[in-house]
């Protein structure tokens, strides 16, 4: 092999391997640019952290969604960035097909909600109160469409990996009560996750990959399909939440 031919080569592998060393590196500034560039900076008043903060997770922007949270809820939501905003996405495309073509039914709609690791259907209330560079404000849980409000999927349960059908992000016993405080000129929504919590995470991120690529497979066959009735849609979902329970 000639010289050149042997510089070249190495060329190619020292590229190779900068390309892997700064591969995260790269991708996070292009990560802050675009969220920057989308309007989410810091917060300069409660209210805008708590706004910036629900969008966000509309979005399903989790990292974003972290950096209007104190340090431990941050945490969490970054280690979940990648893995909630992919399972989050397919929620919302089985979701979305299913109210365009009129197939809903209430048991479909209550379990992927509960899958859902942080879902959308929340607003905020009021205005936050602040004292000095502490304030509290409120989110609250608007209705997610069900015919029947008292549905009951507990039945369900045996069939279903329930550890993940508990909306992982979603800090439910503080939802009512939000605090926040100001680090430096930014308002963060000061959220303690319990331990339970922690645990929640743990397991989703070791486990949503079987999730993912399941509703993956669901997502195309729903797109080739055509159902004569909403009750079938259904049983479709519930079949293709059942087969991510580890056997």
């Amino acid at each position: 092999m000639r010289v050149s031919s042997l510089v070249a080569l190495g060329c190619l592998v020292v590229l190779a391997i900068l390309a892997v060393v700064f591969r995260g590196f790269v991708f996070d500034r292009i990560d802050a640019y675009s969220q920057w560039s989308s309007g989410f900076t810091a917060a300069k008043t409660p209210a805008e952290a708590m706004e910036k903060f629900r969008e966000a997770i509309r979005q399903r922007r989790y990292k974003w969604a972290a950096s209007y949270c104190t340090k431990d809820y941050a945490d969490l939501l970054m280690k979940c960035n990648e893995s909630a905003a992919r399972v989050g996405t397919e929620i919302d495309l089985i979701d979305t097909y299913m109210k365009n073509k009129g197939l809903q039914k209430d048991r479909a709609i209550v379990l992927l909600h509960n899958l859902d690791p942080f879902p959308m259907n929340f607003k905020v209330v009021g205005a936050p109160k602040v004292t000095g560079d502490r304030a509290v404000g409120a989110f609250a849980w608007e209705p997610i469409g069900l015919s029947n409000p008292n549905v009951d999927v507990n039945g369900d349960a045996k069939y279903l990996e329930v550890a993940m059908f508990q909306n992982v992000l979603a800090p439910r016993a503080q939802m009512g009560t939000i605090d926040l405080v100001k680090e430096g000129d930014a308002w963060k929504l000061n959220i303690v996750p319990s331990q339970a919590m922690f645990q929640s995470v743990a397991h989703f991120n070791d486990r949503w990959r079987t999730y993912y690529s399941t509703m993956g497979e669901f997502i195309t066959y729903m797109n080739n399909g055509r159902y004569d009735s909403p009750q079938a849609f259904e049983t479709e979902v519930l079949d293709t939440l059942k087969k991510c329970k580890p056997s």
